[in-house]
């Protein structure tokens, strides 16, 4: 009898801690950088004609700027021609975009990486800093490279 009530003892302990380990897992995972930017009054929303396919940005990116926003080292593997490596990894990545591109935060930015995550988040930061014509590379340079082989 004595087991019965030490199992049942553990058993409650055992789910009021999976309870609470849960409660706690939700409240973290819907806490992102996002809502803080959000509650900040920035709108970091990226909306689909912002994400292009392979075709879409190589007939679109003709009419501005290509920014390769991999590392250097990255980008001596192969690039789309025409393009500018700005590394967004070494920090600064606002203030080189000026530098290199000038102040006019209005011009068209197609940007790219290896598999469309940093250009992704490169492309959340230079909305947040006020640019307004940013685009890029749904899947990256694996998705072009594909897309060019395929043709």
């Amino acid at each position: 009898m004595e087991n019965v009530i030490f199992s049942k003892k553990y058993f409650k302990l055992g789910i009021n801690a999976l309870i609470f380990s849960l409660v706690i897992s939700f409240f973290f995972d819907s806490c992102t950088f996002e809502d803080l930017a959000d509650a900040e009054g920035v709108n970091l929303e990226v909306k689909d004609q912002e994400e292009l396919s392979p075709s879409k940005f190589k007939n679109q990116a003709q009419f501005g700027k290509i920014v390769d926003v991999r590392t250097y080292e990255e980008w001596q593997n192969g690039i789309i021609d025409g393009s500018t490596c700005v590394d967004f990894l070494k920090g600064n990545f606002i203030s080189k975009m000026d530098s290199i591109f000038g102040h006019d935060k209005s011009q068209k930015l197609y940007l790219y990486c290896h598999s469309g995550n940093r250009s992704f988040k490169a492309l959340k930061l230079l909305k947040s800093n006020g640019f307004k014509n940013v685009y890029h590379l749904k899947g990256g340079l694996k998705a072009f490279n594909f897309f060019e082989e395929g043709r």
